[in-house]
C-alpha cells in the first residue's frame, strides 16, 4: 500500500508525461502481482459494485464493536 501511495503522490506531484510513464513503469515492475492488479484497476477508474448496503454496514460494526 506504501507502494502504491508513493506511486500515486509522484505521478499527481510532478507533471511530465515522460516521467509518469517511467513511474508506472517502475511501479508495475516492481510491485507484488496481487497489488499491480488493484492498482490497474484504481487507475482505470473502475468502481467496486456496493455488496452492502450502507445502513447494514453500519449496523454490522456496531455489532462487531458492542456499541
Amino acid at each position: 500500500m506504501q507502494r502504491f501511495c508513493a506511486m500515486f503522490g509522484s505521478l499527481d506531484r510532478d507533471g511530465g508525461t515522460n516521467h509518469k510513464v517511467d513511474v508506472l513503469v517502475t511501479y508495475f515492475r516492481q510491485a507484488p502481482p496481487d497489488d499491480a492488479v488493484w492498482a490497474l484497476y484504481l487507475l482505470t477508474g473502475r468502481k467496486l459494485k456496493r455488496v452492502i448496503k450502507r445502513q447494514q454496514l453500519f449496523d454490522l460494526v456496531q455489532k462487531v464493536a458492542h456499541i
